[in-house]
């Protein structure tokens, strides 16, 4: 309760408070070092879980505990061999697998990931997590049949899944199936109104179907949820290339091009705007 508070000190004090009358009991050492971990203090959480892994060395949540932690610094490598520590107790961990599948990813090791997220599909407690990260991998393979069945997989599970209904979307605008694309995207807004990636395939499908009020209504709430967002940015740059203000398509591009110089679509969008002056 404590900690769903977000009284941290609080729940610290109660937990070692406890030890000084069970010293050896793991659980309440696990639990003080994810508290640890939420208040980034990196030390003392290390050392909360080491002390949990001394009384219950067989207790693989630890390991994953650990596994996160190292992630949460960027140490991927050492959350690899924790995760792996954990299989090593508990192979059929399905959340153990989804956290190793996105270190691997992480350092750029994407076919190994996919082959653990593949492996937890045996499972019944299969996270859709797992499903989703597969269905991205496919994507960037440029599988994307594949990639939408495993999208729509997930949505029969989860209606609600947001990440699973923007790409989804973005399969639909791509493949010009812009009404299915529409409903599915009006419907996330009724699960969310303020969720940024929703706004902008939105406004991408508007801007398709030659709606520019609408698009440009959807993109501007994209951007103002998430000022930064290259897409966001791409659709208001292409916006402003239909309504024929070439210059200010033009501003856009070259701004956006400070902070995505290698982005070859941004490049595209400058020479046609260049080329309409």
């Amino acid at each position: 309760i404590l900690i769903e508070q977000n009284k941290l000190d609080e729940a610290i004090r109660t937990l070692q408070d406890a030890l000084r009358l069970r010293p050896h009991f793991s659980v309440s050492h696990q639990n003080l070092g994810r508290i640890f971990a939420k208040k980034q203090d990196w030390q003392n959480a290390l050392a909360s879980y080491q002390q949990a892994l001394l009384y219950a060395p067989d207790n693989a949540d630890i390991y994953h505990d650990l596994g996160e932690l190292e992630c949460s610094q960027g140490n991927y490598q050492n959350a690899i061999d924790y995760y792996r520590k954990g299989l090593e107790i508990n192979p059929k961990s399905s959340l153990i697998k989804l956290s190793l599948g996105n270190a691997l990813k992480s350092l750029n090791q994407l076919d190994e990931a996919m082959q653990i997220w593949q492996e937890s599909l045996q499972y019944n407690d299969t996270p859709v997590e797992t499903l989703f990260n597969l269905a991205v991998g496919l994507e960037q393979r440029k599988q994307t049949q594949e990639a939408e069945s495993l999208f729509r997989q997930i949505l029969a599970k989860n209606a609600k899944f947001l990440p699973a209904i923007v790409n989804l979307s973005a399969i639909l605008n791509n493949t010009q199936r812009l009404d299915e694309a529409n409903e599915l995207l009006q419907n996330a807004l009724l699960i969310d109104p303020n969720y940024a990636d929703v706004h902008t395939n939105l406004a991408y499908n508007y801007l398709l179907k030659h709606q520019l009020e609408k698009a440009e209504f959807h993109c501007q709430e994209s951007l103002r949820l998430n000022p930064g967002s290259l897409t966001g940015l791409i659709n208001f740059s292409l916006i402003l290339q239909y309504r024929g203000d070439y210059v200010g398509a033009e501003i856009i591009c070259r701004e956006t091009l400070n902070s995505y110089p290698n982005n070859v679509e941004l490049m595209i969008n400058l020479g046609r705007t260049l080329q309409e002056q």
